[in-house]
């Protein structure tokens, strides 16, 4: 389902969405969206498609090898809008206000661009940058984190729900090792982002990309054939982790009289 969970969670009462997940049957599936409800048991985030499709292996190659030797000037950038809607929490306002008052931020206006058309200054932004700021949007989750992770900027997040509890099958379980973690509240009563960015060291910073770097492959949707594959692409990841739900629900039922198979037919 291309889509968030809570395009497709309406109630009956006029809710936002279309209500098909309250549908009794989808109980027993495994469901799979770009944003779960982190509560739900059967539904598993799988990575927003970025605008990189590498048709070849030798093309992902070519990218990570770029992403690995790119100067990045830059300490950290904020890729977005001040949109009112989104301005309740008061993350946003805050972290373009900090950005664009500091020499070592580059702030890229979403409002002025329609990045959602326009993903290379984008990706240009990020791959000159050390670390790229991510709030939450519309909801928890933002495409941004994965242009992020393909670019080999280190994400910046300030809820758990926009990376650490969805994509459990794509990204280490190791948050520290690829991403820094600030709590929303600790913005909200003015902590400098930028002094806390300033505290890792070149050689935190470099192992924290390489960190990256190895999880490009298993982030994006590949364009090239199986017998090219020497990396996992989402694909792969998500098939298999399916398959492991499959074969751990096919165990519990009942043996068919006259089989002893636990085989996947």
């Amino acid at each position: 389902m291309g889509r968030t969970a809570w395009d497709f969670d309406g109630s009956a009462d006029g809710g936002w969405g279309t209500g098909i997940l309250h549908i009794p049957e989808y109980e027993s599936m495994t469901i799979l969206l770009i944003e779960r409800e982190p509560w739900s048991v059967n539904q598993h985030a799988i990575p927003y498609p970025t605008s990189f499709h590498p048709s070849s292996a030798s093309e992902l190659d070519g990218w990570i090898r770029k992403v690995r030797s790119v100067a990045r000037p830059t300490l950290f950038t904020f890729v977005g809008s001040l949109r009112p809607e989104l301005m309740k929490n008061g993350i946003r306002e805050a972290l373009i206000d900090q950005c664009s008052s500091s020499k070592n931020c580059q702030l890229l206006d979403c409002k002025r661009l329609r990045c959602s058309h326009n993903p290379q200054p984008i990706i240009e932004t990020f791959l000159h940058s050390q670390f790229c700021l991510q709030p939450r949007g519309d909801t928890a989750t933002r495409r941004s984190l994965f242009d992020s992770i393909i670019s080999g900027c280190i994400p910046v997040l300030f809820h758990n729900d926009t990376a650490y509890s969805q994509y459990k099958w794509h990204l280490p379980a190791e948050a520290h090792q690829w991403s820094v973690y600030m709590y929303e509240e600790k913005i909200r009563g003015g902590a400098r982002l930028e002094d806390a960015l300033l505290q890792y060291t070149q050689e935190t910073i470099d192992a924290m990309r390489n960190a990256l770097i190895d999880m490009i492959p298993r982030t994006v949707y590949a364009g090239f054939s199986s017998e090219e594959e020497i990396h996992e692409d989402a694909v792969d990841v998500t098939v298999g982790e399916v398959l492991k739900i499959v074969s751990k629900k096919k165990r519990k039922w009942p043996t068919p009289p006259g089989s002893n198979s636990t085989d996947i037919h």
